[in-house]
């Protein structure tokens, strides 16, 4: 059995998941479990993280009983606030983003949403979605046959007043943000991997770049109002390919990882100092 010799994202392992019928699908599958485990114990005591995976038919309200739409997207991750006159304060110190950008530059730009999150009601499962984690998939990056699908959902998020949270691993494709340096067309300050955070207060994008030498954040996650908590996703990483014996198999560290030329010449050469150590 392989070990990792990767500080953060494991560039062999991810690269052999991306090919067709590499296994993404479990990896996915394994990994919205471990982000979901990872945040529930750290989160206020009146919120709770749920893996959900299905797109749902529903009716979302504001708190005076308006509806807000007919539809109701199920995010991989849901975060749910239990009563929200409860509140717990955190001390877990997370990193600071990378960038920050003003929300208004995604509202703008009509096929852009934001991110679910439910907020429970006193008495009531499951609750308001306060925010929603979404784990990307290579046929929902521009170019592929969910993307259209995937902006929907975003849409309804936004409009549905909900953080959003996106962890994108697929380096060889655009970023569903424009916004976002985009890796495959080597933008200036670009980096394969990234977490985009949609806070809707205080209303902003921060966007956590991670290179191939680099270790995933600890960030926080923005709940209902001005409360957050924060993820350590490098540790639920880390138990995610670590739960799994074949993901350990997948990873040949004696040859260079597949499709290794859609990283830059920097990174590749980063990739070959990781190997020879």
């Amino acid at each position: 059995m392989a070990t990792p010799i990767y500080p953060g994202v494991d560039a062999h392992l991810n690269s052999f998941l991306l090919q067709p019928d590499g296994g993404w699908e479990s990896f996915h599958a394994n990994h919205v479990v471990d982000i979901q485990k990872q945040l529930d114990p750290a989160l206020p005591d009146n919120y709770y993280a749920i893996a959900e995976k299905s797109l749902q038919i529903g009716t979302l309200r504001y708190p005076d009983g308006e509806p807000v739409s007919t539809r109701r997207t199920i995010p991989d991750v849901s975060v749910y606030q239990r009563d929200p006159t409860q509140t717990t304060e955190t001390t877990s110190e997370p990193v600071p983003p990378t960038l920050v950008l003003p929300a208004l530059t995604i509202d703008e730009d009509p096929e852009l949403t934001a991110v679910n999150i439910y907020k429970m009601e006193s008495g009531r499962y499951p609750g308001r979605l306060v925010t929603r984690i979404e784990l990307m998939s290579p046929w929902n990056k521009p170019g592929r046959d969910g993307h259209d699908a995937y902006l929907a959902r975003r849409r309804e998020t936004r409009q549905s007043y909900v953080n959003l949270v996106e962890i994108d691993y697929i380096h060889s494709r655009r970023p569903v943000i424009p916004e976002i340096p985009s890796y495959p067309d080597r933008d200036p300050n670009a980096e394969p991997y990234h977490i985009a955070v949609t806070a809707i207060r205080p209303g902003e994008l921060r966007l956590y770049l991670v290179g191939v030498d680099g270790a995933l954040p600890r960030f926080e996650v923005p709940l209902a109002d001005d409360e957050s908590s924060v993820l350590d996703l490098q540790a639920a990483y880390r138990n995610t390919v670590a739960g799994a014996r074949v993901f350990s198999l997948l990873a040949d560290y004696t040859q260079p990882p597949v499709n290794f030329d859609a990283y830059t010449d920097a990174d590749q050469e980063k990739i070959r100092v990781i190997m020879s150590k």
